[in-house]
């Protein structure tokens, strides 16, 4: 819930493995943009000269060949030391939200040389429309910032914050909203048998250099432990993919060979339910498993293969009813080429962004798509780096700034995220 969608397609931490830097997909954005708009205006040359563009410029497609379409480490690349003002350039790299507060953290530079970039932590009481600045005590980088801002938030319990520095193995941890906070060792703990009350399960963890799937895990602030769960959900070795409901089911997906299975846990994940695989029809890349909101909702799962031309491709959607076990296939024709976040909604509907920057919403339980007006930051129209959902709201993150919908996606309020 306090997750962002390093999944919710997170929404995640869950899923960093999947997804590039957001500057890199804005990068790729905007020059697609470009490519069209130039293809817009020399279409009367001819149709010699439009096939001889169409693989790059053709509009409404993402044809854009990536000659390395792996995404990078999950850390945010550094930005530059001075933006184009020369104030210092400042990004937001993380929201987390809690059952009262908002919290942020953003990273910046000042200048090169010793602990020249350095990141800041905001609350907010009101969804992000006012922000105040806590004390961190995240560590300051240097000016070249060569490992990139890696630090995540974690908020549990119900405003419980949590700062996690991969990169030194440190977890700083606070009870009372970040006014103070307790250092705690990041290391791997003995196995436990159930996610325990207030804490939340993760399908990867990052390590300095790297985010690795290490099965299902919880991490604990109060001891800094990962502990995997004693019962793995049976979903061979690559569980890319989990989520959890509102009536406390995870469900879990991954590739296991040439087929894609998926596992569901009543019971916090002692014990799992297996669910009948279906097939994978090549190598995936992408795994999400969605749960709908409210009770006995059912879930869908997105799979999308390998593509030069996007990091993610819309490949296959499933459609899970209760109590019904079996997963249908529902991969609505006119869907969009790429997929960047995605979270459920009521009416067992699907809101998702692509790469691009375009919002999509499925209807008719997923057999039907359609684009949506694209989320608008003034005088902007940017891809939404995650997407989740929290408390009724939807949050999508800019550069930085963020949007927020109170009524499933259809409108959207600017918020800027900085200390009042």
């Amino acid at each position: 819930m306090s997750h962002p969608d390093f999944d919710g397609l997170r929404a995640a931490v869950e899923d960093a493995a999947a997804r590039a830097p957001f500057d890199s997909l804005l990068a790729r954005a905007r020059g697609r943009r470009r490519r069209r708009r130039a293809a817009g205006g020399t279409a009367a040359l001819g149709l010699v000269g439009a096939l001889a563009t169409t693989v790059l410029v053709l509009p409404g497609t993402n044809r854009v060949i990536d000659p390395d379409p792996t995404p990078p480490v999950t850390a945010e690349p550094a930005p530059s030391p001075t933006g184009p003002t020369g104030r210092p350039a400042r990004q937001l790299i993380q929201t987390a939200f809690g059952s009262t507060t908002a919290y942020a953290l953003l990273g910046g530079c000042t200048g090169t040389g010793p602990a020249a970039c350095a990141y800041e932590v905001l609350s907010s009481p009101d969804a992000g429309r006012t922000w105040s600045r806590l004390r961190t005590p995240l560590p300051p980088l240097p000016g070249d910032a060569s490992e990139g801002f890696a630090a995540q938030l974690l908020v549990t319990g119900e405003d419980d914050l949590t700062l996690l520095d991969w990169l030194r193995g440190r977890a700083y941890a606070s009870t009372d909203k970040g006014r103070t906070f307790a250092t705690r060792a990041i290391r791997m703990g003995p196995p436990i048998d159930g996610v325990p009350p207030g804490l939340q399960v993760s399908a990867t963890q990052c390590a300095p250099a790297r985010c690795q799937a290490v099965g299902l895990t919880v991490f604990d602030p109060a001891t800094g432990l990962i502990a995997p769960l004693r019962s793995q959900p049976p979903v061979g070795s690559e569980p890319h993919g989990v989520s959890v409901g509102d009536d406390g089911r995870i469900w879990a997906a991954g590739q296991d060979g040439s087929l894609l299975s998926s596992a569901v846990s009543r019971d916090r994940g002692r014990t799992w339910r297996k669910l009948a695989p279906v097939p994978a029809g090549g190598r995936l890349r992408l795994v999400r498993v969605v749960a709908l909101p409210g009770r006995e909702a059912g879930a869908f799962l997105l799979a999308g293969r390998n593509s030069p031309n996007v990091l993610n491709t819309f490949s296959d959607l499933w459609r899970l009813d209760d109590p019904d076990p079996r997963w249908i296939r529902v991969m609505p024709p006119g869907a969009p080429p790429s997929a960047l976040s995605v979270v459920g909604l009521v009416k067992r509907e699907l809101l998702l962004t692509e790469e691009e920057g375009g919002a999509w919403r499925t209807s008719g339980r997923g057999t039907r798509i359609a684009r949506e007006p694209d989320p608008q930051a003034p005088g902007l129209a940017l891809p939404l780096r995650l997407l989740y959902r929290t408390g009724g709201l939807l949050v999508g993150q800019l550069d930085v700034s963020m949007l927020v919908s109170e009524d499933e996606g259809r409108t959207w309020d600017y918020r800027i995220v900085v200390a009042g």
